[in-house]
């Protein structure tokens, strides 16, 4: 009886103790603070003088700083999540576009590539080492492919694409060897932009591909003039994305315009805000959407950033005779329906925003 007794209360003070442990670790959890997603946009603007400036503005500290000035021509790129790097598209000279790769703590500026290519998407794939992933067009490869340079080893390697007709404009990176990424048929394409052509969209396949094995995973497809602006929402399944003459409705006459949200596990496609939408909204300081058409989702999903046209902007004339409206970063609140200005830069348009989501 007294063994029985003694294994019973035994028993008793390890239950005791999980329970004080796990109520423990329950409360640990809940009391420690979640570590903050910080959206970072990168902004390149075009001014009367023809010189691109690119801005980092970070919509939730209220803070925008320069890191790129007076480029010759319209540059792009991308920032590594550390914010150690960028990776940007320039020329020099008369030549073409090449990768460049700017160290922001030291202000180091590495040229990567030199082989009359122009790139004309960038995502920075991995920090340590430092990985980029490009879609580029050159003479030896007049169809955009996607190739991943190893800046430290100096090696690049093509993304071997399923058939020779895939055209690649847009990646972006959703994992260390993962990419999410858009194609069409380039002789679809030709067929839309000839003389006359009644087409005005296209098929367009979106793929998962798996860098270590170049495997391809079908997402799903759709009809579109074009389109580009690729976002992943950290955690989560979603991918944002702008389109024009896009059809989610096999109904539709017409083709709609705007920037929607792909959920990569139901495949369902739905409008974040689009040209009909914008219309809708009152006192509204927009006009319309800025050509190209760019918008990403923050991080919990309730803001939208998107470039576009104040209004009341005039028409006026930029660089060497490129005629265009001024445009600006909007922010749209998704739940109150309500849109605001959040950067501008007087007599000048965006030419190019990308997203990163870092701490």
């Amino acid at each position: 009886m007294a063994y029985s007794k003694l294994k019973i209360d035994v028993i008793r003070i390890v239950a005791i103790l999980l329970l004080l442990s796990l109520s423990l670790g329950i409360y640990n959890k809940g009391g420690a603070s979640k570590e903050e997603v910080v959206e970072k946009l990168l902004v390149s603007v075009y001014d009367k003088n023809g010189k691109t400036h690119m801005w980092k503005v970070i919509p939730k500290k209220k803070k925008e700083e320069l890191i790129l000035k007076n480029r010759e021509v319209m540059t792009f790129g991308d920032i590594s999540t550390n914010e150690e790097w960028l990776a940007y598209a320039d020329a020099i000279g008369t030549g073409p576009w090449e990768l460049f790769v700017k160290n922001l703590k030291n202000q180091k500026v590495f040229q990567v590539t030199n082989d009359q290519a122009g790139e004309i998407d960038i995502e920075i794939l991995s920090e340590k080492p430092l990985k980029i992933c490009v879609s580029r067009v050159g003479l030896s490869s007049p169809i955009p492919r996607i190739w991943i340079f190893d800046v430290e080893k100096k090696k690049a390697q093509m993304v071997k694409p399923i058939n020779s007709d895939m055209v690649f404009d847009e990646i972006k990176v959703i994992g260390s060897n993962h990419i999410f990424t858009v194609s069409y048929s380039s002789m679809d394409e030709k067929k839309m932009y000839e003389d006359n052509s009644s087409v005005d969209s296209i098929k367009h396949t979106f793929y998962i591909i798996d860098l270590k094995n170049q495997k391809y995973t079908k997402i799903t497809e759709l009809k579109a003039g074009s389109i580009g602006a690729l976002g992943f929402v950290p955690k989560s399944n979603i991918i944002t994305f702008s389109a024009t003459n896009i059809y989610l409705n096999s109904t539709r006459k017409k083709g709609e315009t705007g920037i929607y949200k792909l959920d990569l596990k139901s495949k369902v496609i739905v409008p974040i805000l689009t040209e009909s939408m914008l219309k809708k909204i009152k006192d509204t300081p927009v006009e319309e959407f800025a050509s190209p058409i760019a918008g990403y989702l923050s991080n919990d999903g309730k803001k939208l950033w998107f470039i576009g046209i104040p209004k009341d902007a005039k028409r006026m004339m930029f660089g060497e005779g490129i005629e265009a409206y001024p445009s600006a970063v909007f922010e749209y609140d998704l739940r109150e329906k309500k849109l605001r200005k959040i950067f501008e830069k007087k007599n000048t348009f965006i030419t190019r925003m990308t997203v990163s989501y870092g701490k």
